[in-house]
């Protein structure tokens, strides 16, 4: 069901009954008017999270869209953003990061990475760490 408002430009499609929207009609790789901006707040506010398919942006061009809702602050308060762009998280597969070459710098320790992440109950015994000692004594 697409939604036809006489005053909106942009396409509308509800993905659920309650949240999510796929918007078309829009290309963000270019400069929004006041219009189409004002227009993109009352559909965040309705539906709570906007989809934009098969869009070719670069990073300046996502960082440049998100200027339009206010202040872009770093991507992620605890894991560092892109090197160059930190407000940029890369969040994809690591096949795809590996493909493009970004998001390939590595934490000190990511259980992920390991064929059996350490607390699995499959982990070999020489692998699971020490309990920490306890602070009441049964």
């Amino acid at each position: 069901m697409t939604i036809d408002v006489t005053d909106r430009r942009l396409n509308v499609q509800p993905l659920a009954s309650v949240i999510g929207a796929e918007i078309g009609g829009i290309d963000l790789s270019e400069a929004l008017d006041q219009q189409t901006v004002a227009e993109l707040e009352t559909l965040l506010l309705e539906w709570k999270v906007l989809f934009f398919r098969n869009q070719r942006i670069n990073y300046d061009q996502q960082i440049a869209f998100a200027r339009n809702f206010g202040e872009v602050t770093p991507a992620h308060p605890i894991q560092r953003g892109h090197a160059d762009k930190p407000e940029i998280f890369v969040v994809e597969s690591r096949t795809a990061k590996k493909q493009f070459e970004h998001g390939t710098e590595r934490a000190p320790f990511d259980p992920r990475d390991e064929p059996d992440p350490i607390g699995t109950p499959i982990s070999p015994s020489s692998r699971i760490r020490p309990s920490p000692p306890s602070f009441v004594e049964l």
